[in-house]
């Protein structure tokens, strides 16, 4: 079997095609948060840099770790083109030595199900500055099976469509659409079953079910907020 990185590195086109669909939800969730002293900023989970880079634009130096050799390579061409240097690594966010570098701001996308919770969250507390902070934005369970997967994909990006208005995020409509059906057909494709099939040999059929419980035990004063039904962001701040 493929290891996560072989796996990743194999879907990294399909990220880089289509528009982001699952960063263009997280970013405001992400920039609504983020401290406003924040000076530095860690992206877990970077894939194709796009957070990363729009983050750069309010936040003076950014890195970004992937255990995705393909998709750091996506991320370092997109990163030419932006205003600010960002420092995109391949590795493994346990084991990565970033020497005596910390941040104000450590975030990370859908990454739960990636790792053991509470030895990321361990391991990014001692990342993050004091008075910094962590985010985590998740799911809440597995996309499921069948025709129902695609079916609560659809139902789950009209939700995110009506937190993106209500919070004044603009919003292309047909761009959005469009990335919604490119979504649904990346989880239909082989290089994506490979991605589940990897979670549920590794964590069985429903790896994130725990993550936000996880998170509130491993790091006292978390606290979780709810965004839509199906999509929460956990939040410590480093005292």
């Amino acid at each position: 079997m493929s290891t996560l990185a072989q796996t990743y590195d194999a879907i990294a086109h399909r990220y880089d095609q289509g528009d982001g669909i699952n960063d263009w939800i997280a970013l405001p969730i992400i920039q609504h948060f983020c401290p406003t002293h924040t000076r530095t900023a860690l992206e877990v989970g970077c894939g194709v840099g796009r957070i990363a880079i729009e983050m750069s634009k309010r936040v003076d130096l950014v890195w970004g770790i992937d255990i995705s050799k393909e998709m750091i390579a996506y991320a370092q061409r997109r990163a030419q083109s932006a205003d600010k240097p960002i420092r995109f690594v391949q590795g493994d966010a346990l084991t990565f030595d970033f020497g005596s570098r910390m941040f104000d701001f450590v975030y990370g996308a859908y990454i739960t199900a990636y790792f053991d919770v509470p030895t990321l969250l361990r391991r990014l507390a001692s990342l993050t500055f004091r008075d910094g902070r962590i985010l985590i934005v998740g799911g809440m369970g597995s996309p499921g099976s069948g025709s129902g997967k695609y079916l609560g994909q659809v139902q789950h990006y009209a939700e995110c469509l009506r937190f993106l208005r209500r919070h004044g995020a603009p919003i292309n409509l047909p761009r959005f659409i469009a990335n919604v059906f490119h979504r649904v057909q990346c989880l239909g494709s082989k290089e994506w079953q490979a991605v589940e099939a990897w979670n549920r040999a590794r964590r069985g059929e429903n790896p994130e079910a725990n993550w936000r419980n996880q998170f509130l035990a491993t790091l006292p004063g978390a606290r979780i907020e709810q965004i839509t039904p199906k999509l929460a962001c956990a939040i410590w701040d480093q005292s």
